[in-house]
C-alpha cells in the first residue's frame, strides 16, 4: 500500500488533455499551490495549447489516458513512480485510471468541474467507489453528485484558485469596455447571442468577445448588424490580461474569476443562464452556481435579463461596489487562500485521515 510522507509527497494529475479552458486552469493554479506546499507534482494528459503555461515545477507526461488496454501500463507506472496518490479530473481517463489505483493500492481523488448527465451517473458510480475522496468545486456540483447516491463523507467541497495581484488594473476612464468570453458553441452559443443582443442597447466605445467555435461566423455578422463594436479576438492564452482593459467582464467559471481579479464589474453568464451582476448581495449564490454554469434555475434568460445585468455592472462600477466584490473574490478564490487547505487535504487522503470539516459546508447551500 502506499505510504504517503510529508517530506516526499507526490502527486499524479491525470487529465484528457492540455488544451484551453477552465479545468486545465485549474490544473495549472493547482499544480502552483501544491508546489509551493512541498508537493512534487507530474501531470499526464494529451498535449494541447496550455502545456507550456504549466508551472515550472510540474513534469508533464505527454500521453493520453483513455484505454483499459492501458490497464498494465498504468499499474507499473504507478508502483515505479513512487506517487502518493493520483488525481483525476476528466471521465475518460477515469475509468482505467480507478482500476489501476486499486490495483497499485493507490488512493484515487477525482475532482469533478461540472455536473453530469444522468447517463453518466452509473459509470461515475463505479469510479467514487474506487475513490478515496472526491472533490467538487462548488455547492452546486456536490448536490448534484450527492443527489445521485455520493454521500457527504467523500466529497470534498472547494474553489477554483486564482493568484490575485496586489494592485487592481487602471480602467481607461471615459468609455465603456466590454469583454465576454467563452466558447461559441451550441451550448454556449444562446448566450453569446443574448450578450450581444444586449450589449447593443449599451451603446458600448468596445466590445471584445475572446473564445471560438462553429458559431462565430454568425455572432459576427450579428454585432456588425446590431452595429455592436465588436472585435472577435478567438481563443486566448492570456484572457487576465484582456480583462484587464475592460470594465465589464462577462462569463462564467474562471473567466468571472479571472474579471473580479482584474477588477472589472462582472455579469455571470453560462451554460445554464445569466444570474446577474456579482454584487456583495449575490456573492455567495454566484459563487455556488459557478457564476452561471451550474445554475439550475436560471434556464430561461433573455436579452432584457441581460441588458439588465449589465446596467447593474455600470452602477456597480459608479458607487465603487466593485472592490468590495474583488475583495470578497480574493478571499474566496485566491492561490494563498485556498492553496493552504488543499495541500491539507491531499495529505489527509494520501495519509488515510479523515478532512471532514476541512472544506465547504456545501450542506447549508440552497440549489
Amino acid at each position: 500500500m502506499t505510504v504517503c510522507h510529508d517530506s516526499q509527497v507526490r502527486l499524479l494529475i491525470v487529465n484528457r488533455d492540455f488544451n484551453v479552458g477552465g479545468g486545465v486552469t485549474y490544473i495549472k493554479h493547482l499544480g502552483q499551490a501544491l508546489s509551493d506546499h512541498g508537493w512534487t507534482i507530474e501531470i499526464m494528459a494529451q498535449k494541447g495549447e496550455m502545456a507550456d503555461e504549466m508551472p515550472a515545477g510540474c513534469k508533464l507526461r505527454p500521453t493520453p489516458v483513455f484505454s483499459m488496454l492501458q490497464l498494465p501500463f498504468l499499474v507499473r507506472r504507478l508502483r515505479r513512480g513512487g506517487y502518493s496518490v493520483a488525481n483525476c479530473h476528466a471521465y475518460t481517463p477515469a475509468p482505467v485510471l480507478s482500476v489501476a489505483c486499486a490495483a497499485a493500492k493507490m488512493p484515487l481523488i477525482v475532482t469533478l468541474h461540472g455536473p453530469g448527465g444522468e447517463k453518466r451517473h452509473a459509470q461515475w458510480a463505479r469510479i467514487f467507489h474506487r475513490s478515496a475522496a472526491v472533490v467538487a468545486l462548488n455547492e452546486s456540483i456536490a448536490h448534484h453528485y450527492h443527489s445521485a447516491g455520493l454521500p457527504w463523507e467523500k466529497l470534498f467541497v472547494s474553489r477554483l484558485l486564482m493568484p490575485f495581484r496586489e494592485t487592481v488594473p487602471q480602467k481607461p476612464e471615459g468609455t465603456l469596455r466590454l469583454a465576454y468570453c467563452s466558447r461559441l458553441s451550441k451550448s454556449k452559443g444562446v448566450m453569446a447571442e443574448l450578450f450581444i443582443r444586449a450589449a447593443a442597447t449599451l451603446g458600448p466605445d468596445s466590445v471584445e468577445i475572446i473564445g471560438d467555435g462553429p458559431l462565430k461566423k454568425q455572432l459576427e455578422e450579428l454585432a456588425q448588424k446590431l452595429k455592436v463594436p465588436a472585435n472577435f479576438s478567438g481563443n486566448s492564452h492570456e484572457v487576465s490580461s484582456r480583462l484587464a482593459r475592460a470594465h465589464i467582464g462577462v462569463g462564467a467559471g474562471y473567466v468571472a474569476v479571472e474579471a473580479l481579479e482584474a477588477g472589472c464589474a462582472t455579469v455571470g453568464i453560462g451554460f445554464d443562464g445569466c444570474i446577474g451582476a456579482v454584487t456583495p448581495a449575490n456573492f455567495d449564490d454566484a459563487v455556488g452556481r459557478n457564476f452561471g454554469d451550474h445554475a439550475g434555475r436560471f434556464l430561461k434568460s433573455t436579452v432584457e435579463d441581460v441588458a439588465f445585468s449589465l446596467q447593474q455592472a455600470i452602477s456597480s462600477l459608479r458607487s465603487r461596489e466593485v472592490h468590495a466584490v474583488r475583495d470578497r473574490a480574493k478571499q474566496e478564490f485566491g492561490l494563498d487562500k485556498v492553496g493552504p487547505t488543499l495541500a491539507e487535504f491531499y495529505r489527509r487522503v494520501c495519509l488515510g485521515q479523515s478532512f471532514e470539516g476541512l472544506g465547504i459546508d456545501a450542506k447549508r447551500f440552497v440549489v
